[in-house]
């Protein structure tokens, strides 16, 4: 259970950083807590403000991470594979398109669309897919090292 953990917010947290890192080099948002966090605000029933802290976009940010992360151990277990680096970027690209259609639905449900570079923002959401999943399988592999 503590690899899990260890590997999921590591994970998570690599991809985050670097969104961040493409946000500060860009000056164009594309971080994922920041962009939940706007929808969330800007989806309002009629005549009900809504406030939504940006915590909120992060809460949901990990949410949504542990979910990937509970399906990369999944996939992990049932294949039967190791938590190779290999396995890990190509589940990380999985991931990434996943990513990608799940956040183009969202915008597309969306009554209001986000002043994004939206290619930006698919070409970075794939490769931090891709990172999430390396970074994941590496904490393993290494946790699984140490643990011999």
């Amino acid at each position: 259970m503590i690899k899990f953990v260890i590997a999921w917010i590591g994970a998570v947290g690599m991809m985050t950083l670097f969104s961040n890192i493409i946000y500060r080099i860009s000056h164009r948002e594309v971080r994922e807590p920041i962009l939940l966090a706007w929808l969330l605000k800007n989806y309002r029933a009629p005549n009900k403000p809504v406030f939504v802290p940006r915590a909120k976009g992060w809460l949901l940010h990990f949410a949504i991470g542990l979910v990937f992360m509970s399906l990369f151990m999944g996939l992990w277990m049932f294949l039967g594979k190791d938590a190779s680096m290999r396995w890990g970027g190509i589940i990380g690209a999985i991931f990434g398109l996943l990513g990608i259609f799940g956040w183009a639905l969202l915008f597309y449900l969306h009554p209001q669309k986000p002043k994004i570079d939206f290619k930006l923002f698919y070409l970075q959401l794939f490769l931090a897919h891709i990172i999430f999943g390396l970074t994941a399988a590496g904490l393993l592999e290494l946790i699984s090292f140490f643990e011999k």
